[in-house]
Order: structure tokens, then C-alpha cells, then sequence
């Protein structure tokens, strides 16, 4: 993962029956970070706890994030972050298949 972010998984939970597991975590990115961009193998949702920054995701216009904003990626969209100058905290969840790299480069 990119250098200024940090991501804290505090749960995970296999789905019986699929390949799926679900994941619970903090992300926070530095001031002034940018995460490289990249997709998942499932669906982010995502929460901002705290900071502002702007979200990238392939074939959408940019949108500005702030406090109380949500958003969700579908599985294998391109996407990034682009921090402003504080540190921001994202609660994040992901279902995503259990035997595949959480994050790839795209």
C-alpha cells in the first residue's frame, strides 16, 4: 500500500456457505497522502470519521469527501485517495473472496 496510510482491520468474518469474508477496519491517510490506485476483489463501503479528501474512482467525476460522508466501490473498479492536509480516518468494510489479495495495483 502506499507510504501515509495506514489500514487497521479489526474484524473478520467468513460468510458460511461462499467465498466470501467480510472485513472491518480503520483506514487513515496522512496529510497531503495519495493512495496509489487500485481495486478490490468485492465491495468497499466506506464511512469518514474525520479529515477531508477526494475520492477518485475510474469512470465517475471526483467527488470531495468530509465527516458523515459514505461511499461504496463495486468490486474491481479503479480508485483512489487523494488526501487534503490533515490526516483523515475512513471506517471501512469489505466483503471481498477470501483467497485473493485484499488490495492490487491497477
Amino acid at each position: 500500500m502506499t507510504r501515509g496510510i495506514t489500514r487497521n482491520i479489526s474484524s473478520k468474518t467468513e460468510l458460511p456457505g461462499s467465498n466470501y469474508v467480510t472485513m472491518l477496519g480503520i483506514s487513515e491517510i496522512a496529510g497531503g497522502a495519495l493512495t496509489e490506485t487500485h481495486t478490490h476483489p468485492g465491495i468497499e463501503s466506506a464511512y469518514v470519521l474525520e479529515g477531508e479528501c477526494d475520492l477518485v474512482v475510474d469512470g465517475q467525476a471526483d467527488r470531495k469527501l468530509k465527516p458523515s460522508d459514505s461511499y461504496q466501490i463495486p468490486p474491481g473498479v479503479p480508485h483512489s485517495l487523494r488526501n487534503g492536509s490533515k490526516t483523515a480516518k475512513i471506517a471501512v468494510t469489505f466483503v471481498v473472496e477470501k483467497d485473493k489479495p485484499l488490495a492490487s495495483p491497477a
